[in-house]
């Protein structure tokens, strides 16, 4: 929806209530009743409450900013493309952070991660309009 304001038809048509309805509390409210049965025995440390919160502001909120920036400018079918990137960097920080093992299918895997990106980023070829008239 790049180039899409606010106030056009566009936007505050079917687009804005789908937004609507995910975000919407009743999620959270039918998942907070049974979660409400198993509260924990202790209160968890300042610490882990201040990394659920450093989670939730920017490893979700943060990345969505950016997701957004990235569709609005770069169009939804190449930022599309980081769902297929993101197996790739995740494997190689396993590898360099967590000196996991990389073996020949994990490379065969990655080679074929990185082609299929490259193809899907190039765009389609261009057809003559003399073509789409005769379509």
């Amino acid at each position: 929806m790049a180039g899409v304001s606010w106030g056009s038809p566009l936007a505050s048509s079917e687009s804005c209530r789908s937004w609507a309805s995910a975000a919407s509390p009743r999620p959270s409210v039918g998942w907070g009743i049974p979660a409400s049965l198993a509260l924990p025995e202790q209160v968890p440390t300042t610490r882990a409450l201040v990394s659920i919160g450093m989670l939730g502001i920017v490893c979700t909120a943060f990345a969505m900013l950016l997701m957004f920036y990235l569709v609005g400018h770069a169009g939804a079918s190449r930022a599309a493309l980081i769902t297929y990137i993101n197996p790739a960097v995740a494997t190689l920080l396993g590898v360099w952070l967590l000196h996991e093992r990389l073996g020949a299918g994990g490379i065969t895997g990655l080679a074929l991660i990185l082609m299929g990106s490259w193809l899907a980023s190039r765009g389609g070829s261009k057809i003559p309009a003399s073509v789409v008239r005769e379509l």
